[in-house]
């Protein structure tokens, strides 16, 4: 996503790297199209689907450009695009959100935090933000699907996923993985919170 993000937005990922001109900006994506290139060159010619998957294609493109960009990129690289979208009920996306914030030194309260929860805040809407997708890859491209263990192909969230990419694959995947960035419960993320207002984050 970074690389469509546009001059003028900020993105912590650049941030973080210290890129922070708009000619910065205009060499990482030289680089990333140089990067990109080598590595699908690199696939065989029996690779028949690209994979390209991150949660910050809803957090960090919001405005026309930004989206415009994504589909640029895409469309001069792949005949056929299919976007698989999981979306998870906003109350427990905030939830969720909360966790991730608190990991981050925030020290807001959760009902603070939750007033960001509305149909006016973009990371929130998904009408809007399926609209944006829609308008540039069509309905048809959609695959929507509710973030949910139980409507999960075998209640695994990588089988239902593989599914919808190639049946064949369900089930081939190593699943032995680390799990990270589980959610906190109420009372720990109290704990996280009491520790951040004592020990602030500068």
């Amino acid at each position: 996503p970074a690389y469509c993000v546009s001059d003028d937005s900020y993105d912590d990922f650049l941030d973080g790297k210290g890129i922070s001109t708009p000619e910065g900006r205009e060499e990482f994506r030289r680089n990333f199209i140089a990067k990109f290139e080598r590595e699908l060159e690199s696939l065989g010619s029996n690779t028949h689907t690209v994979v390209i998957s991150s949660e910050h294609f809803h957090s960090r493109l919001h405005t026309e450009e930004e989206m415009d960009n994504v589909h640029r990129l895409l469309s001069a690289y792949f005949d056929s695009i299919k976007i698989v979208c999981y979306i998870r009920e906003q109350g427990t996306n905030c939830t969720s959100s909360y966790t991730t914030y608190l990991r981050a030194g925030g020290a807001k309260t959760f009902s603070e935090f939750f007033r960001l929860c509305t149909h006016r805040n973009k990371y929130y809407n998904y009408y809007a933000m399926l609209l944006e997708w829609e308008k540039r890859f069509g309905f048809e491209s959609i695959d929507l699907s509710i973030f949910d263990q139980k409507n999960f192909l075998n209640s695994d969230l990588l089988d239902d996923f593989t599914s919808k990419i190639d049946p064949e694959l369900v089930g081939a995947l190593d699943k032995k993985i680390k799990i990270e960035n589980e959610s906190l419960r109420p009372s720990g993320q109290a704990m996280a919170r009491a520790i951040n207002c004592a020990f602030p984050v500068r």
